[in-house]
């Protein structure tokens, strides 16, 4: 973290990591957990998300690597693999729904 100009902590990812590396298991539960601990300090104990939000991403990209890596998925993302693949959630979602429109 790194204290902002109004003096509140601001979450950056982690600085240990590029956004181009795809994190292990172990690195996974470390970072959600981390995420969490970091939430719980800034009390955003349930966040909103937004993929620009450095904590909300790295939240993300940890727990869906997690699930991946339970489920045996391949291949894990990157965290910049991540935050691409959430830029695509809203505009599928509303191409979704303008073609249920059109149906009816």
């Amino acid at each position: 973290t790194k204290e902002g100009e109004d003096g509140v902590a601001a979450v950056v990812p982690s600085e240990k990591y590029k956004s181009t590396d795809v994190w292990s298991a172990s690195e996974c539960v470390a970072e959600f957990t981390a995420c969490l601990v970091e939430a719980t300090r800034l009390e955003q104990v349930v966040p909103s998300f937004d993929k620009d939000d450095p904590l909300a991403m790295r939240l993300v990209t940890a727990a869906s690597n997690l699930r991946s890596h339970v489920f045996g998925i391949e291949p894990l993302q990157s965290l910049y693999a991540a935050k691409g693949i959430a830029g695509n959630i809203i505009p599928a979602i509303a191409t979704t729904n303008a073609i249920v429109a059109g149906l009816q």
